[in-house]
């Protein structure tokens, strides 16, 4: 949930800690061994006090196992959300869905490419 928290941008520390209600000192230990194995890095920033906080971001090694991530979302939302997804990916080019699962060499289409729409942010989702 954490890395899955970062693919969507989120990178402080207490934004993570609001999103998926987890210890502090659970996600913080969690944070340490992803710092440590490479997943992710640690970056200090300053919020407007003289106090110095850190955000998260995934590094290459951590990115790689987004298709990882999305493929148990689609699973997920198969067998346990009875179809309805909550997220939708799409080519960020060309507006054309996508879909993870395993495709010929050649046939990739690049992460920096691909962008998600919550399904519930649609209009005609909206009362």
């Amino acid at each position: 949930m954490i890395l899955r928290e970062l693919f969507y941008g989120v990178g402080r520390f207490a934004d993570i800690q609001d999103d998926i209600g987890i210890p502090k000192s659970v996600l913080s230990g969690r944070l340490a061994k992803m710092v440590d194995n490479d997943l992710i890095l640690k970056e200090a920033y300053r919020d407007g006090t003289s106090r110095t906080r850190h955000a998260y971001v995934l590094t290459q090694k951590g990115r790689e196992l987004v298709p990882v991530i999305v493929a148990l979302m689609q699973w997920g939302d198969k067998h346990i959300k009875g179809g309805k997804p909550a997220l939708e990916f799409s080519d960020r080019r060309n507006g054309n869905a996508v879909k993870f699962g395993i495709a010929p060499e050649g046939g990739v289409l690049p992460l920096r490419r691909l962008t998600y729409t919550p399904v519930w942010d649609r209009p005609e989702n909206k009362v």
